[in-house]
């Protein structure tokens, strides 16, 4: 079942609608620690609620009011039990060296996740020439140990949302599938 992660803006019902049109069946809503989540009532499409720590120590304060907890691409969230999703967004303000990349992710990490069951999140939203190299470089990390990954599309409004067919050129593309 193709899945979506959109990051709404008080604009739940817009998005869903719009996922529904495309084709999803499955929607992840992703706040962070400040927002409350507001699901509405009447969608065929089945709904989730995320919240996005950038913490360790707020997870057990968010826990409770959503369903699943997104942490960034660190090693103490690899370790933890309660993150369910690693939100792989890379960082241009790293500096790189001539001859290798500077990514968030290395093969300690990938080891971490396929052991502990956690799945890593590709954002389509940004894409350029710097960032589009550490991605391939982290996704042919995650298909070396065999982690599990998602291609999201990370809209907050409904005309920024990719079709599940787009997010699997994607996919393709970064050589995850």
């Amino acid at each position: 079942m193709r899945t979506d992660i959109l990051l709404p803006r008080d604009n739940e019902e817009q998005l869903l609608e719009q996922a529904e049109k495309i084709g999803f069946k499955q929607v992840i809503l992703l706040y962070t620690h400040a927002q409350k989540p507001r699901i509405p009532e009447k969608t065929s499409i089945t709904v989730q609620t995320a919240c996005y720590v950038e913490g360790i120590s707020s997870i057990n304060k968010y826990k409770k009011g959503f369903d699943r907890i997104i942490g960034p691409v660190q090693r103490n969230f690899f370790e933890n039990s309660q993150t369910n999703y690693l939100l792989n967004q890379v960082d241009d303000s790293k500096r790189e060296s001539m001859h290798q990349r500077r990514s968030d992710l290395d093969y300690v990490m990938c080891r971490l996740a396929k052991e502990k069951g956690k799945t890593i999140i590709f954002p389509v939203n940004k894409l350029d020439a710097k960032s589009l190299g550490r991605i391939m470089q982290d996704a042919r990390l995650c298909r070396k140990h065999r982690v599990k990954t998602i291609t999201a599309s990370l809209a907050s409004h409904p005309l920024e949302m990719r079709a599940p067919k787009d997010l699997d050129g994607y996919a393709r593309m970064i050589k995850l599938l």
